[in-house]
């Protein structure tokens, strides 16, 4: 692949004061992740899976609509919505002590 085909995307992230906390630079965005409190997190801003969720979410609306975008010969397309969901078990993710693996 040509080094002109390649997109990159960075983010830098760094923890905070606030445990549980991570700042996260975007270009010029800021954006604040909590863990969630059931696992030692303040739960005031949006968690790692959220983050992660509404990315996959974007990358499908945006998908869609880009495809309508250069098929504009067929039926408009309105708004496209997509909506996510997962689940996971409430001690997944925690930490646990390395003395006991």
């Amino acid at each position: 692949m040509a080094s002109e085909d390649l997109v990159v995307n960075r983010v830098h992230s760094s923890s905070t004061t606030t445990p549980g906390r991570a700042l996260n630079q975007v270009r010029t965005h800021q954006l604040v992740i909590d863990e969630p409190t059931h696992l030692g997190g303040p739960g005031e801003e949006i968690t790692p899976a959220e983050a992660f969720l509404a990315g996959v979410s974007a990358c499908g609306v945006l998908l869609v609509q880009g495809r309508a975008r250069d098929n504009r010969s067929r039926r408009p397309l309105q708004t496209p919505l997509t909506a996510l969901q997962g689940g996971r078990g409430r001690d997944h993710g925690r930490r646990q002590d390395r003395n006991h693996r």
